[in-house]
């Protein structure tokens, strides 16, 4: 019985993993495969600080806006910000097919170094 409920939880841990990229994995992702990041934050936060060519579409506004990003159907998406998790699965289901969240979001990013932008003055 336990070694049942491992394996379970293994498999789910393992299956979860595959949708959550390492801040490199995600750079190689994006640069390999010419995807995009997707910010899910409010467009205040994405103002203070961003990935560099990120596209900000809201958690909250991410079903109705995501027509926005169709020419990127085939391509990664990083996906960073708020709910990203969830975020994950509504571009799934509207046939996304490599969509993938950032481990330990904009946070991770900026302790590995990388560049962000900033629009705030």
């Amino acid at each position: 019985l336990l070694l049942g409920i491992y394996i379970v939880f293994e498999l789910t841990q393992t299956k979860k993993s595959q949708h959550n990229l390492s801040v490199a994995d995600a750079v190689m992702a994006v640069n390999r495969n010419k995807g995009i990041y997707l910010d899910t934050r409010d467009n205040d936060a994405f103002s203070n600080a961003h990935i560099i060519g990120a596209q900000n579409i809201s958690y909250a506004e991410l079903e109705e806006k995501s027509k926005k990003l169709v020419k990127h159907k085939a391509k990664p998406i990083i996906i960073y910000g708020e709910q990203p998790e969830k975020s994950m699965l509504i571009l799934r289901k509207a046939g996304f097919e490599q969509v993938y969240t950032l481990k330990g979001g904009l946070a991770a990013w900026l302790q590995a170094s990388y560049p962000v932008k900033s629009l705030s003055k």
